[in-house]
């Protein structure tokens, strides 16, 4: 499976997994959830995450394996990026 990596927005309390198309079962699960801040007057206007489409119900194992990539990610992002000197 590919996992989408993209960043999207959505309203607050959205949820974290759900069926979006009940006749063909597909499913979205969403991770990494982060508040979409507005720069100009620092109010909160929703939230940022990262999601996956599953074309039916994913297993927990699955569900796992995709929240580990995004995990791996970014955590692997943070290990190569350079920091500037103190």
């Amino acid at each position: 499976m590919t996992i989408d990596m993209t960043r999207h927005n959505g309203a607050t309390g959205i949820s974290v997994a759900e069926c979006i198309d009940q006749r063909f079962g597909v499913w979205r699960v969403r991770t990494d959830f982060q508040p979409d801040i507005n720069p100009e007057t620092e109010e909160q206007r929703g939230v940022t995450f990262i999601e996956t489409e599953f074309p039916y119900k994913p297993t927990i194992a699955e569900v796992k394996d995709f929240v580990q990539s995004v995990v791996n990610a970014k955590t692997t992002a943070l290990i190569i990026t350079p920091r500037p000197p103190p």
